[in-house]
């Protein structure tokens, strides 16, 4: 398993997944890829209103890869961050299938679980799992 990807989004079970991706990757010397989405889905407001979400957004997603790769490197060399923009479990997914990932671990749920709609939805994990013909680890 040299190569492991970690989808995460600063929620409890992301981090439950980095946890256990830095003993894999330590038991196993993997490269590991943090990957962060942000969803592009911006409702109608004005220009100075979408500048400002745009500019929280991506602060946001920095500061959960670069926390993220901090917690890593303490105990893995290789460690790449990603910051992509799309649907979530859309970009997730293509991202795994162009690329050469030995396995992928991701939590159960995300930040937008327990809302309702997940509901109509589905979770991003349940659409990765379905889509993906990679080994994937999902971490509670």
């Amino acid at each position: 398993m040299k190569n492991l990807l970690i989808p995460i989004d600063g929620s409890e079970y992301s981090q439950r997944a980095l946890e256990k991706g830095m003993e894999m990757a330590v038991a196993f010397d993997s490269n590991v890829t943090l990957l962060n989405v942000k969803n592009s889905f911006i409702p109608q407001l004005t220009v100075i209103e979408i500048k400002h979400i745009a500019e929280v957004i991506n602060n946001n997603s920095e500061e959960i890869l670069s926390n993220a790769k901090k917690y890593l490197s303490t105990k893995v060399e290789n460690v790449e961050t990603l910051s992509m923009e799309g649907d979530v479990a859309s970009v997730i997914i293509n991202y795994i299938n162009s690329n050469d990932f030995d396995l992928v671990i991701m939590g159960s749920q995300g930040l937008n679980s327990g809302k309702i709609k997940g509901l109509f939805l589905g979770s991003t994990t349940n659409k990765v799992i379905h889509n993906i013909e990679k080994p994937i680890l999902v971490i509670r």
